[in-house]
C-alpha cells in the first residue's frame, strides 16, 4: 500500500473540471485485499473515503470534500474468458488500454467515451457513454456483475440478474442482507446519467452503475464483449444549413432502429456545428468554407455489403446536402482513424482555447427525447446566439445529446454563459429530459439534481445510501 501526504497530494484534489478539493492523504492500494483493509480500518472511525480514477469527469465527483482518497491506478488486473467472451478487470484499467487487449480476441467494448484515458471503473461510476451509444447504450448495458466492498468492509458479488418481487436484495459475503423495496422513480426516455437507476425493471447492477462513488468501492467488473466488426463504413457529410442537417439526422435514426432495415444502420451519428468545423479548419483545410454544420456516421459492414451500403449512403446524402460532393469516406483503418481523430481533435481544442483564458468553460450535458429534440436544438442557436460568448455546440445528436461549451472571457460573459445553461435545464426539465446525459452529478451539478427530482425521491435516493453505506462516508459531496 502507497500512502502520500502534504505535497504529494495536489494532483489528486481536481479532476478535468478544475474544480479543487481537500483531503488528508491519498492511499493507493496494490491489491484487492489492500482495499478491504483499508475500507474496514476507515469505517471504525467513520473517515470521509473519496474514491479517485483517472481524474478525467468533468463534475467534481473524484475532487475530495475532506478526509482520504482511495486511488484505483494500482488495480488494473485483466482477464478474459474466451468460453463466456467476459472481459474481467480491476477499477483502475483505462479504455484504450481494454481495447488494445481485446484486439488480441478480435472483440471489442462498445461504449467509447470520448477521452480514451477514462478509467473503467470511473466509467461505470457515471454511466459513461460516448459516440457509439447511439447503437449500443451507455456502460449500464455492458455491465454483466461486479464485486463492490461496501463501507463496513463486507464484499457484495452483484450480477445483473432481473429484479423480483419488486425489491431490490444483495447478500454479503458474510451473509448480511441489503434489501429495500423498488419504489417508481421518473426516469427520462432519453440517454440519462442523473442519480441511482430505480426501476421494476431494473436489474441488480444497475444500482451501482452510476451510483457516483456513493455505495461504495467497486473493485472488479466484468464486462460484456461483442465480435470486433469485419469492416467499418464512416464518413462525414457536411450541410450548409442546420435544416437539413437536421432531417437528415432524423432519417438516419428512424431507419437505423428499424430491426429490418439492412442497409443504412449507423451505429453513431455525431454533430459539429459551424464554430466547431471553424476551430478544427485550422488542422483540415479541406473543410469547405461554405459548411455550417456536419455529421459524422459510422455503419458496421461486411465484405460482401460494403459497395452496395456506400451507394444507399450516398442517395440519401445528396438528397439532404448541397455539399455532397464534399463528402470524406472511409473505408480502411487509415480513413477511418483520420474520422476519429477528427473528432477527439475538437476537445483538445476546446481546452486549447480555455487556457488561453482566465476564466473557466462553462459546458452543458442535457439530453432531451427525439420528439423535443429540434425544438430543443432550436432554443439553443437561439440563446447562445444571443448571448454572444464564444461557444462551440457539438456531440451525440444520435442521441439527441449536445455539449454546448462556452468560453467567458470576463465576468459579464460568465452571467450570459450561466443564463443560457440555466435557460437549457429549465427547458430540457420542461420537456421531460435530463440534467445529465453521461458526466453524471458529481458536487457540481446538485442545485439542478435537486431541480429534477422531488424532495420524495431525493429522499428516497438517501435511504437507499444509508443501507449500503450508514456512516456516509463514500463520496462526500457527490449528489447530495
Amino acid at each position: 500500500m502507497i500512502k502520500k501526504v502534504s505535497e504529494d497530494i495536489l494532483s489528486y484534489l481536481k479532476d478535468a473540471s478544475n474544480l479543487t478539493g481537500f483531503a488528508d492523504a491519498v492511499y493507493i492500494p496494490e491489491t484487492k485485499q489492500e482495499a478491504q483493509e483499508l475500507i474496514r480500518s476507515l469505517y471504525e472511525n467513520a473517515i470521509p473515503i473519496t474514491v479517485s480514477g483517472s481524474g478525467t469527469g468533468l463534475t467534481g465527483s473524484r475532487v475530495p470534500n475532506g478526509g482520504v482518497i482511495i486511488s484505483t491506478e494500482r488495480l488494473t488486473a485483466m482477464s478474459f474468458d474466451e468460453t463466456t467472451n467476459l472481459l474481467t478487470v480491476e477499477p483502475g484499467i483505462v479504455f484504450r488500454d481494454v481495447n488494445d487487449y481485446l484486439e488480441q480476441y478480435s472483440r471489442f467494448l462498445p461504449p467509447n467515451p470520448t477521452e480514451w484515458l477514462c478509467s473503467i471503473g470511473g466509467a461505470v461510476s457515471t454511466n459513461a457513454s460516448g459516440s457509439r451509444t447511439f447503437k449500443y447504450g451507455a456502460m449500464r448495458e455492458w455491465v454483466h456483475s461486479m464485486e463492490v466492498i461496501l463501507s463496513n468492509g463486507e464484499i457484495i458479488s452483484i450480477v445483473c440478474d432481473s429484479i423480483k418481487n419488486n425489491s431490490y436484495s444483495v447478500i454479503s459475503q458474510n451473509g448480511t442482507d441489503y434489501s429495500f423495496e423498488i419504489q417508481t422513480v421518473p426516469i427520462p426516455s432519453t440517454k440519462h446519467a442523473a442519480g441511482y437507476y430505480v426501476a421494476p425493471s431494473m436489474r441488480a447492477t444497475d444500482l451501482f452503475v452510476g451510483s457516483e462513488g456513493t455505495l461504495g468501492f467497486i473493485q472488479s467488473i466484468t464486462l460484456k464483449t461483442l465480435p470486433k466488426e469485419e469492416v467499418l463504413l464512416g464518413g462525414i457529410v457536411f450541410f450548409d444549413n442546420y435544416e437539413q442537417l437536421l432531417k437528415f439526422v432524423r432519417f438516419i435514426r428512424t431507419i437505423s432502429q428499424k430491426e429490418q432495415s439492412d442497409s443504412l444502420q449507423a451505429r453513431l451519428i455525431e454533430f459539429f456545428d459551424e464554430h466547431s468545423l471553424n476551430l478544427l479548419r485550422k488542422f483540415y483545410q479541406e473543410i469547405p468554407i461554405s459548411a455550417k454544420g456536419a455529421i459524422w456516421f459510422e455503419q458496421e459492414s461486411t465484405e460482401e455489403k460494403m459497395d452496395g451500403q456506400i451507394d444507399e449512403w450516398w442517395k440519401i446524402i445528396v438528397e439532404y446536402s448541397s455539399l455532397a460532393d464534399e463528402t470524406w469516406f472511409a473505408q480502411n483503418d487509415i480513413e477511418h482513424r483520420k474520422l476519429a481523430e477528427f473528432r477527439h481533435k475538437l476537445p483538445s481544442e476546446v481546452y486549447e482555447v480555455i487556457g488561453k483564458g482566465s476564466i473557466a468553460k462553462i459546458g452543458t450535458d442535457m439530453a432531451v427525447p427525439a420528439e423535443n429534440f429540434e425544438e430543443y436544438f432550436w432554443e439553443y442557436q437561439r440563446l447562445l446566439n444571443q448571448a454572444n460568448v464564444q461557444f462551440v455546440l457539438f456531440g451525440h445528436i444520435g442521441n439527441c445529446h449536445l455539449h454546448a461549451n462556452m468560453f467567458p472571457k470576463n465576468d459579464d460573459e460568465t452571467t450570459k454563459a450561466r443564463f443560457v445553461y440555466d435557460s437549457m435545464i429549465t427547458k430540457a426539465l420542461e420537456v421531460q429530459g435530463t440534467i445529465s446525459a453521461e458526466h453524471g452529478v458529481g458536487k457540481l451539478k446538485k442545485q439542478y439534481f435537486q431541480k429534477m427530482y422531488s424532495k420524495q425521491v431525493l429522499d428516497y435516493f438517501l435511504s437507499i445510501k444509508s443501507l449500503f453505506d450508514p456512516k456516509n462516508q463514500f463520496g462526500k459531496g457527490n449528489l447530495f
